[in-house]
């Protein structure tokens, strides 16, 4: 029985050296619960014995059909050896297909404020703007007589 795009993904880091728990993450697995599904994997016998097969040099198969070593698939996510500033290397290892999902998507989360910064105001600033406007009209109390104003 084949290995579903995940617990290959896993196998293959697993057989190029990684940790259980970074093997999972690469993998694409959530972080909630990420302990839990790792001893859950690594319990699998099938996982076990594909882990054996591709650390004695076997291909791995990755979600796109094509045969690639788990060598290859891992360190082809590379970083570049120089960016401009942080952004620009937050928003290189969101765009890059072939690095690990968690780290795409923390990528992205870090990048989100930087790219779209957040409204000026908020609901405060904008109820104090709607209780002056209604404060006006018809309806608005007459200022007081000058000689009951408070002098200063």
């Amino acid at each position: 029985m084949a290995l579903n795009g995940k617990m290959q993904a896993y196998a293959a880091a697993r057989a190029q050296g990684l940790r259980p728990l970074d093997a999972a993450a690469h993998a694409g697995y959530s972080g909630s619960g990420i302990k839990v599904t790792t001893s859950r994997i690594e319990a699998r016998s099938d996982v076990q014995a594909e882990i054996k097969r591709l650390k004695r040099g076997g291909k791995s198969v990755d979600e796109s059909g094509g045969k690639r070593s788990a060598e290859e698939r891992l360190d082809k996510w590379g970083m570049k050896d120089r960016y401009s500033n942080p952004l620009d290397l937050m928003l290189d290892v969101m765009n890059n297909p072939d690095a690990p999902k968690s780290l795409r998507y923390q990528a992205a989360k870090d990048a989100l404020p930087y790219c779209h910064p957040r409204k000026e105001g908020g609901k405060k600033d904008e109820a104090r703007e709607r209780a002056k406007k209604a404060a006006g009209g018809k309806f608005q109390t007459a200022a007081r007589p000058s000689h009951l104003r408070a002098v200063n």
